[in-house]
């Protein structure tokens, strides 16, 4: 879904719009993770995939695989506090 890079922005804006609406817990992380994957992946926008890892992080704190993925956003940034305390 979303493979074709022009696809990539709607497929986001679509995501965005429907997160907050989602009353299915486990649905709703899914969806996040997919803002993530799109956001950091597809776009390079690590903005909102940190924006999104880090709202699913609070979610799902012992979920490893999201960790790592909000850790690899942190590291492209820069942000060398904001991954010691997550690791912490």
């Amino acid at each position: 879904l979303g493979q074709a890079p022009e696809a990539a922005e709607p497929l986001l804006d679509a995501y965005h719009k429907v997160v907050d609406n989602v009353l299915d817990s486990a649905l709703q992380h899914r969806v996040l993770r997919s803002i993530g994957e799109v956001s950091f992946f597809r776009l390079g926008r690590t903005d909102a995939a940190r924006r999104a890892y880090e709202r699913l992080f609070d979610a799902l704190p012992e979920d490893l695989a999201v960790a790592e993925a909000l850790e690899q956003v942190l590291v492209r940034e820069g942000d060398f506090a904001a991954i010691a305390e997550l690791l912490v």
